[in-house]
This record gives C-alpha cells, sequence and structure tokens, in this order.
C-alpha cells in the first residue's frame, strides 16, 4: 500500500491544467490615434465541467497623442509631449484549490464516539462542500492616464488613475480544524 501526501486517493492526489487562447488586434493612424483590443479565452480543471471554459476576457485600450496636432504647435517648445490614454479590461482567476466544486473527504480521522470506553476509532469526513457553481473570478479595470514631456524630454510625467471591480468572487467554504489541519 502507498502512503504519504501524493499517494493515489491521498487530498493531494490531483494535477491542474490551463489553456489559455488569445487575440489581439491594434490601429494605429499616423501615430495620433491608437486602438488595441484584445480577447482572452481561457480554459481551467480546477472548475467543474459547466464553468470549465467560461473565462473570456475582453479589453480594449485608446490613445491621442494630442501633442501631434496642429493646434499644439504654438506650446511644443514647452510641453513636446502629451497623450491620453483609455483603457478598460478583465482578467480571470483561478487561484483556489483544486476540486472546490467536489466535496472533499479526508481519512483517517481519529474519533471518540465514547469517552468512557477509552478507544478510538478510525473514520472520514467532509472537510470541504462541493460549490458546483463555482466559476472564474473576474476583475474588470478602467484606467485613465496621461504621459507628458516638458522641455525638450528633460522632464516626464505619467499619471494614471483606475478602478478596478470584480465579479464572482471566490471563497472557499471549509469545515474547520480538520481542513486546516490538512491543508
Amino acid at each position: 500500500m502507498v502512503r504519504g501526501p501524493n499517494a493515489p486517493g491521498s487530498i493531494n492526489d490531483y494535477s491542474t491544467h490551463r489553456v489559455g487562447l488569445l487575440g489581439r488586434l491594434q490601429y494605429n493612424y499616423k501615430g495620433k490615434y491608437l486602438l488595441s483590443g484584445l480577447v482572452r479565452r481561457d480554459g481551467s480543471s480546477r472548475f467543474g465541467r459547466d464553468y470549465r471554459w467560461g473565462g473570456t476576457f475582453p479589453s480594449v485600450s485608446a490613445a491621442w497623442n494630442i501633442s501631434d496636432e496642429p493646434f499644439w504647435k504654438s506650446i511644443k517648445s514647452t510641453v513636446n509631449r502629451f497623450k491620453l490614454r483609455l483603457s478598460s479590461g478583465s482578467v480571470g482567476n483561478d487561484s483556489f484549490s483544486d476540486y472546490e466544486f467536489a466535496s472533499t473527504i479526508a481519512s483517517e480521522g481519529d474519533y471518540v464516539f465514547d469517552p468512557a470506553d477509552g478507544g478510538e476509532l478510525i473514520g472520514t469526513s467532509i472537510i470541504s462542500y462541493a460549490n458546483k457553481d463555482i466559476k472564474w473570478e473576474t476583475s474588470v479595470s478602467n484606467n485613465i492616464g496621461v504621459d507628458m514631456s516638458f522641455l525638450k524630454n528633460k522632464f516626464t510625467l505619467t499619471a494614471d488613475y483606475y478602478v478596478t471591480n470584480k465579479k464572482d468572487m471566490i471563497f472557499p467554504v471549509t469545515t474547520g480544524i480538520l481542513w486546516s489541519i490538512l491543508r
């Protein structure tokens, strides 16, 4: 009989597989107007069959080199570069324990059913409950930023403001002490 943390049937007997596909389109008009779109499609074995390929994460960005416009010429010697950037994008997360979509049972727990008999029995218990609806956690970030250069690039400034929101956050549900010992 094989024993140990990686023995077949133990709680550590698993492997994780991930697959990702990526597509990107970019457009650049005279270096002034820049557009980019990206779509990522991810799959992970950490999810049940219904959500394994549920990770589709689009992103889009645009930039305008305002300092390349004719109306900027009068101040170009002082502010020689001014670019405005906007973006919105999403990314997925599958950073949680394997097989959260299935209940986990641990064996070889010692149990005392009657303190008077002084004996311990070996049994099993559920250490995590199944969550068949677990799916990709998604972070959606929106950003606005500027890039500026002053006095023939002697000084530069980059400033960004962004907001990130999460959807379908992943929180494991466990039964407590036994789970923390076995992890």
